[in-house]
């Protein structure tokens, strides 16, 4: 179940089947992701002062320091829940670390398979806040 969140979707990373025999990884080529994630940078790119719409810098290590810069914020952002969000993923874990406590592995799996990659209302606990909780 993916949703659209503040700035975009993320995809469901959970397994649904066995997992694959031991191997090189499959590379797959998606078009448009870098305009996307260009596109959700361009606000913090913006107080870099870099306009993506007409980027020019004076070198390469100027954009490359922004980038760098905007794309740990942008993680910040995503990754940390706050607030309400917060507070959802700690009793998701809560719950989760009881379960464990009392050896019932089959409910902590069924806790963490109804937790979704993105809740854009903060009604549910989510992946990435439940991790980031930690």
């Amino acid at each position: 179940m993916s949703g659209v969140g503040r700035m975009g979707c993320v995809a469901d990373m959970r397994r649904r089947g066995p997992e694959p025999p031991p191997g090189l990884p499959e590379i797959q080529f998606t078009p448009g992701v870098a305009q996307e994630m260009l596109r959700e940078l361009a606000p913090l790119l913006a107080e870099e002062g870099i306009d993506v719409e007409d980027i020019d810098v004076p070198d390469l290590d100027t954009l490359q320091q922004a980038l760098d810069h905007a794309v740990e914020r942008h993680n910040m952002a995503r990754f940390t829940p706050t607030g309400e969000a917060r507070h959802l993923a700690v009793v998701t874990l809560r719950l989760v670390i009881e379960a464990i406590a009392k050896r019932n592995t089959a409910l902590a799996a069924a806790i963490l398979d109804q937790v979704p990659p993105e809740s854009p209302d903060n009604a549910a606990a989510t992946v990435a806040g439940a991790s980031s909780t930690c």
